[in-house]
């Protein structure tokens, strides 16, 4: 008898065994379609989070490569300009007018701005021209070999100066220094900088001609918006020039056997100071 009572309780501990087995593989038959299906639902959610980041840095991109693409100018000057003989009288002038023409570009030297706003470069200007006007000699300044004209109309070299030519001064130069662009928000941009202009510069004065090569230096700032900027900058330089005026006495003292050219032009060193401002309209390209 109690043989048969154990068997009976195995056999029932094992169909018990049984049917939990039979109800957990039930369940997980059961969950195993739903836990693929949030699995593939979290790799879709991932691949489309990467695609949203992936549209927005190409977005971001495309608005900085919008922003910094307009890196070459070209600009219209109006200029006030004084020049100065330094030694001698020590003249100034100021000019009657003067306008300058500039054309260049910013090399930036890293693509990516410093915290999204600020871009370091190198501005190279391949030509500058400047010209200025200083007004026409009146009747008693000075003549061309620095003496007082005398208002006595007996003098012949007083009447010279109703024909005068006037004064002018041009110039062609190159710039090259370094610059700091910030961009705040949208496309507006302001920017500062500092250049060293080699110059070739000529200076005539009635019948005097004088140029030489001369050191300038620019310093400035700008604000623009897209293609539109508008600036303002400091532009100083001197130099010694070399000096040819027309020889007065020429025909009494020409060598009649041996004519040659310092008979007819005289040759000297006079040294000249500019100062000018420079206001400016420019086109970003």
């Amino acid at each position: 008898m109690k043989s048969l009572l154990c068997i009976l309780a195995l056999a029932g501990m094992s169909f018990m065994n049984l049917s939990a087995q039979v109800q957990t593989d039930s369940t997980t038959h059961a969950t195993a379609p739903a836990l693929q299906e949030q699995q593939r639902n979290d790799s879709l959610t991932q691949v489309v989070q990467q695609l949203e980041e992936q549209v927005n840095d190409t977005k971001k991109q495309q608005r900085l490569d919008q922003v910094w693409q307009r890196s070459k100018y070209r600009n219209i000057s109006f200029v006030k300009q004084s020049l100065q003989e330094e030694g001698g009288n020590g003249e100034k002038w100021n000019s009657d007018f003067a306008f300058a023409l500039t054309i260049g570009r910013t090399y930036y030297l890293h693509r990516k701005p410093i915290l999204n706003l600020i871009k370091f470069g190198i501005d190279c200007t391949f030509i500058d021209l400047n010209y200025a006007n200083y007004g026409k000699i009146s009747n008693y300044e000075l003549e061309g070999d620095g003496t007082p004209a005398d208002p006595n109309p007996d003098y012949p070299y007083e009447q010279k100066a109703e024909k005068s030519i006037g004064r002018h001064q041009f110039e062609y130069s190159m710039h090259v220094g370094p610059s700091i662009t910030v961009n705040p928000f949208d496309h507006l941009k302001l920017s500062a900088y500092f250049r060293y202009a080699p110059t070739f510069s000529g200076i005539l004065i009635d019948d005097d001609f004088s140029c030489n090569y001369a050191s300038f230096f620019v310093t400035g700032a700008a604000i623009s918006y897209k293609v539109i900027s508008f600036g303002v900058e400091g532009r100083w330089g001197k130099a010694k020039y070399n000096n040819f005026s027309m020889n007065k006495f020429a025909e009494e003292n020409l060598d009649v056997e041996k004519p040659g050219l310092n008979d007819v032009v005289n040759k000297s060193k006079r040294q000249f100071k500019t100062n000018s401002v420079r206001f400016y309209i420019s086109f970003r390209i």
